[in-house]
């Protein structure tokens, strides 16, 4: 619960259909040695709005220390990455590797027998899959989609008072003791779809979460609006239902992003160092203060004066260089994609046809994906000389169109209609 409308609606909704509910806020920041933060999530105020909201629903709430695990798995990386040139996705690697990793784990550990967002997402049985499955370990059973197709009959009731915590033990959600997982723990047929609020969907930034976490995650909001969920909050008279959203990156609370990784990499020890800003032909037409304040595709503040307009595109972290362009020198077709993390069992489909998004606002184009083997590398093995997971292997990505300001760093989602494949870290553009 991060205090705001989505996160306190999707309890609100679990308490509803009769699951036995409590509460979670991640604490990132030591709020005593910083001041307060004016932005809606991430702050001490957003933390007493989710404690306001679970006493309303009547269910505990406990607050989740885990500062020193977001700056090691999302501040630190994500300034290193600028520092290397390219632009990392935060709202990527918070969900990978602390949300839907750390909290999760933790929440499981405190007995929970699933863990539930207000993320934009659904999550559902793929009835024709073909998996070769066994016994597993405690997972949800198939019964629990029902929360998902319930959530519309609740956004259809008048009355919204019905907002108390079950105590008793044979109101709860089935218990989920029946699915059945492969024999190395991944997840049989549940997959990944893109949330009915088109414009609200969060696909793009779960698609790092571990296969095998998939039956034991809830996303109650998934089949409903963001206007419904803000009806549902009214209604219920939940405190976040006028709350503004985050728009930005979470952590940066003043002045430019560039600023910010600066600072942290400064304190880091790592020196940000000037470099030229150089044409496409590599003539030099200025110098700049560092790669972290620049990212491909960017027009404004490059420092150099020309009568047309001019982009980034492409950093050079072993000159330190800034390349600038025109417009039409950010399109490419093809590119290489590292840290691959599969939803679905697809290798024998390779090379694969799919729908690839390559950033948060990106029409997803269409794309052969070829893996890393196919293409004249090694597959990685591990110490016992075995061959590693496929997550671990590259893949190249061949659009059939070319596609503008293909970005190191960025995420490269794979969607087969509404479905989640799989997604990877791009991590360099080959033409």
């Amino acid at each position: 619960m991060s205090g705001g409308v989505d996160s306190s609606v999707a309890a609100a909704l679990l308490v509803q259909k009769g699951y036995r509910v409590f509460g979670v806020t991640m604490k990132l920041w030591c709020y005593a040695d910083t001041q307060a933060r004016a932005k809606p999530c991430c702050s001490q105020a957003a933390i007493d709005d989710a404690k306001s909201v679970a006493a309303k629903l009547c269910i505990p709430h406990y607050v989740i220390d885990l500062e020193e695990c977001f700056e090691s798995q999302v501040i630190r990386p994500f300034c290193l990455g600028y520092s290397r040139g390219s632009t990392p996705n935060p709202c990527v690697m918070c969900n990978t590797r602390v949300k839907f990793k750390a909290l999760m784990d933790k929440t499981l550990s405190m007995g929970a027998d699933f863990f539930a967002t207000g993320h934009y997402a659904i999550l559902e049985r793929n009835t024709h899959s073909d998996e070769t499955c066994g016994s597993g370990s405690r997972v949800r059973s198939e019964e629990t989609g029902d929360l998902e197709r319930d959530a519309r009959e609740i956004v259809r009731r008048d009355d919204g008072s019905h907002v108390g915590a079950q105590s008793k033990e044979e109101d709860l959600a089935p218990d989920a003791q029946n699915e059945e997982t492969d024999g190395s723990g991944h997840s049989c047929g549940w997959r990944l779809r893109r949330a009915a609020d088109r414009g609200k969907d969060q696909s793009y930034v779960l698609w790092g979460i571990e296969r095998y976490r998939l039956p034991r995650i809830l996303f109650p909001l998934g089949p409903i609006t963001k206007k419904e969920v803000r009806s549902i909050a009214s209604r219920m008279g939940l405190s976040s239902s006028e709350r503004l959203e985050s728009q930005d990156v979470c952590f940066v609370e003043s002045g430019s992003c560039g600023e910010f990784v600066a600072q942290r990499l400064s304190r880091m020890g790592v020196t940000v160092s000037p470099g030229p800003i150089t044409d496409v032909s590599g003539a030099r037409l200025g110098t700049h203060d560092g790669l972290v304040y620049f990212t491909i595709g960017q027009r404004r503040g490059l420092g150099v004066s020309s009568g047309r307009r001019l982009y980034v595109v492409a950093l050079e972290p072993e000159s330190h260089a800034v390349v600038i362009g025109e417009k039409r020198h950010l399109l490419a077709r093809q590119f290489i994609c590292s840290d691959v993390n599969w939803l679905t069992n697809l290798r024998d489909e390779f090379p694969l046809k799919a729908l690839v998004q390559i950033r948060y606002t990106h029409v997803p184009a269409e794309a052969e994906i070829g893996e890393e083997d196919e293409i004249g590398s090694q597959p990685e093995t591990d110490e016992g000389g075995s061959e590693a997971d496929a997550s671990h292997l590259k893949v190249r990505v061949t659009f059939e169109k070319e596609q503008s300001a293909i970005t190191p760093g960025q995420s490269a989602v794979f969607y087969r209609g509404d479905e989640v494949l799989g997604g990877s870290t791009i991590e360099r553009v080959c033409g």
